[in-house]
């Protein structure tokens, strides 16, 4: 079977994206806590999707096929990291997930302490409503 650039050029990027989802699979199980776990698994397997997605584009190079590749490509790229960072916040703020003991910075401690503030104002409002 003659072997086209094309083809070649599809197995290379197929192999590239299996290669960044292997790395996201090992992220999950190797990083310490769920900020690093989320940082990790979002960019490996959206490049990885991508490169999948992309070899698909090549291999199947119908303007039907394309146009959807091309697609879930934007719409991977535009959620999986705001979905992420949705989620960490939500694990740092409402279910209090705690840091790696090893992590020097807690740049969200400061918004954490702004927004219990808030919070705080909130229902001394709702309660002067009620009451």
């Amino acid at each position: 079977m003659e072997q086209t650039v094309r083809d070649v050029l599809a197995y290379l990027f197929m192999l590239m994206g299996t290669g960044f989802i292997l790395v996201a699979g090992l992220g999950i199980l190797r990083m310490p806590d769920l900020f690093l776990r989320m940082s990790m698994t979002t960019k490996a397997s959206t490049i990885g999707v991508g490169s999948l997605l992309v070899a698909c584009m090549i291999y199947f190079p119908d303007g039907a096929s394309v146009a959807k590749a091309f697609l879930i490509i934007i719409f991977i790229m535009l959620t999986s990291p705001v979905s992420a960072h949705m989620i960490g916040r939500a694990g740092y703020y409402d279910r209090d997930v705690q840091l790696w003991h090893l992590t020097h910075t807690d740049q969200l401690k400061t918004v954490s302490v702004e927004k219990q503030s808030e919070m705080g104002a909130i229902e001394s409002a709702e309660g002067l409503i009620s009451g």
